[in-house]
C-alpha cells in the first residue's frame, strides 16, 4: 500500500502546547512505520510499537500544562434590529358577504344552480326555479284585472250615470205630481168658502196632496243619497276590485322574475350546506328550497381579511395597527401583509379549556387571485419591535428561582455566571436590558 509520508508545519511556535506537538508526530511516525514494512524492520518488532504509541497516548492525554477544556459553543452578545411575532391559526374571510336566498313565496323547485367556486359577475344569473306555477297565476290575475278593469268602465260610463238619469226623472214626475195635487187642494178650499164642496171631499184631497209632497221628498231624497253614498261606494268597490287584481297579478309576474336568481355581486359562488330530507348537503338541482333560506353566498374578496383567535393575555400586545403577515397552508409561497384592524368586543369558547379567546381581525393590504373565503392561514403579528437592541442568544439563557441567568467568558477566557434583565425575546434572542454589554462572549450549551 502506498501512503504518502505526513507532513506537519515546521513553524508551529514552542509553547505550552509543543509537547503535545511533537508526541504527535512520533505517533504518526509509528504509524507511517507500521504500514510501510521496510521501514518497521528498523524498529525491534510490532508488539514494541505498540508499547512505544501506548505510552505516547498516555503522554497526550495526561499533558494539558494546566489548560482547561474549551467550551461547547461561544456566541457574541450583539447589537441589532430586533422583532418578536406571535403566530396564530386562522381564516381567510370576506368583508362583505352575500347570501342568496329564494325570494319566491312557498316552495320552490330548483331547475338550475351555479356550480361551486365558480366565478360570477354582478347580475349574473346564479340559479333558476321552477316558474310555471306562477306563469299560471299570472294568466289567472291578468283575467281578473281585465274584466275588474271593465266592470269599473260599464259602472262609470253606463249604470251609474242611467240610475241617476232614471231617478232624477221619477224626482221630476214627483214634484209635478206634488204641484199638481197642491193646486187643486187649493181649488178644493175655494169652493169649500163659497159652500160648493163637501169638508170630506177637501180633507181627501189635502191627503193626497200631502202624499204627493211626500213622494216628491222621497225621489229626491233618494237622488241625493244615490249621489253622495251608493254611486261613490260601487266605484270604490270596482276600483279596488280592479286594485287587488292589478296588485296581484303584480305580485305573480314579480315571482315569475323571482324565479331566475341573479348575482348581487362580483364574487366566487359558495354552496351552503342545508338540511335537506335526512342528510345535510349543498342544494342541487330538482330541490325544494322555501323564502329567505339561503343556498349559496358570494363572497366579496375585493377586501380580504384575515381572522383569527387570540387569547385575552395577547390582547395587549395586538393593537390596531399592528403589523401582520400571512401565509396561506394552500399556496405557501403567497404572503400577504396587513394590519391589524379591531379585536372582537366578545369572548369566544374554547372547548375542553378555560381560556377565553376573542377574534381578531386583520385587514390585507391587497387581494390575489387565488384567495378563497376560508382558506386557513397562518398569521403572524408584530408585536414588538427595536431598531437597535442588545442580544443575546436565547440558548445561552437559563432560569433559576425566576431569575435570567448566563455563563459569559471574561478576557482570560474563564467563564462566569452572570444574572441578567431581559426584555421580550423570539426564537433566536433576548433582548438584555441589563447584565451584558455588545461585544461580550457567551457560552452556549
Amino acid at each position: 500500500m502506498n501512503i504518502p509520508q505526513p507532513t506537519f508545519n515546521s513553524q508551529c511556535p514552542r509553547k505550552c502546547g509543543d509537547v503535545q506537538l511533537d508526541i504527535g508526530h512520533s505517533l504518526l511516525d509509528i504509524g507511517y512505520s507500521v504500514l510501510n514494512p521496510t521501514r518497521a524492520s528498523a524498529l525491534t518488532s510490532i508488539p514494541s510499537l505498540i508499547v512505544l504509541a501506548a505510552a505516547l497516548l498516555f503522554a497526550v492525554v495526561t499533558c494539558g500544562c494546566g489548560r482547561r477544556d474549551a467550551p461547547a459553543g461561544i456566541a457574541f452578545v450583539r447589537q441589532a434590529p430586533f422583532e418578536v411575532w406571535n403566530i396564530y391559526d386562522g381564516r381567510i374571510e370576506a368583508r362583505a358577504r352575500h347570501p342568496v336566498a329564494s325570494r319566491i313565496a312557498g316552495p320552490a323547485t330548483l331547475v338550475e344552480i351555479a356550480t361551486d367556486g365558480a366565478h360570477v359577475r354582478v347580475d349574473g344569473i346564479v340559479a333558476r326555479f321552477d316558474a310555471a306555477p306562477w306563469e299560471r297565476e299570472v294568466v289567472r290575475f291578468a283575467r281578473d284585472a281585465t274584466l275588474a278593469r271593465e266592470d269599473l268602465r260599464a259602472l262609470e260610463n253606463g249604470r251609474l250615470p242611467l240610475e241617476i238619469g232614471e231617478l232624477e226623472v221619477r224626482v221630476a214626475e214627483a214634484r209635478r205630481k206634488a204641484v199638481e195635487e197642491q193646486a187643486a187642494q187649493d181649488d178644493d178650499r175655494a169652493l169649500q168658502r163659497d159652500g160648493l164642496l163637501a169638508p170630506q171631499d177637501v180633507a181627501a184631497q189635502t191627503r193626497r196632496s200631502e202624499a204627493a209632497a211626500a213622494a216628491a221628498a222621497a225621489a229626491e231624497a233618494q237622488l241625493e243619497r244615490t249621489r253622495t253614498h251608493l254611486h261613490p261606494a260601487a266605484l270604490a268597490r270596482a276600483r279596488a276590485t280592479l286594485d287587488a287584481a292589478g296588485q296581484e297579478l303584480a305580485t305573480a309576474a314579480a315571482q315569475v322574475s323571482n324565479c331566475v336568481v341573479y348575482a348581487p355581486a362580483d364574487g366566487i359562488v359558495a354552496l351552503l350546506p342545508l338540511p335537506l330530507g335526512t342528510d345535510v348537503r349543498p342544494a342541487r338541482v330538482g330541490d325544494t328550497l322555501y323564502r329567505n333560506q339561503p343556498f349559496l353566498t358570494i363572497p366579496d374578496l375585493r377586501e380580504p381579511l384575515a381572522v383569527c383567535v387570540v387569547p385575552e393575555s395577547d390582547l395587549h400586545r395586538v393593537p390596531a395597527g399592528a403589523v401582520a403577515v400571512v401565509e396561506l397552508c394552500a399556496w405557501p409561497d403567497l404572503v400577504l401583509t396587513g394590519r391589524v384592524e379591531s379585536a372582537g368586543a366578545t369572548a369566544q369558547p374554547s372547548p375542553g379549556s378555560s381560556t377565553r379567546l376573542y377574534p381578531l381581525t386583520i385587514r390585507l393590504d391587497a387581494g390575489d387571485a387565488h384567495l378563497r373565503a376560508d382558506l386557513t392561514a397562518r398569521v403572524r403579528i408584530r408585536t414588538y419591535s427595536r431598531a437597535n437592541a442588545t442580544l443575546v442568544p436565547r440558548a445561552a439563557v437559563w432560569w433559576e428561582n425566576e431569575r435570567a441567568l448566563c455563563r459569559s467568558l471574561d478576557s482570560q477566557d474563564r467563564p462566569k455566571i452572570v444574572q441578567l434583565i431581559v426584555g421580550p425575546g423570539n426564537e433566536q434572542d433576548f433582548e438584555v436590558l441589563q447584565g451584558l454589554t455588545p461585544g461580550q462572549r457567551v457560552v452556549l450549551p
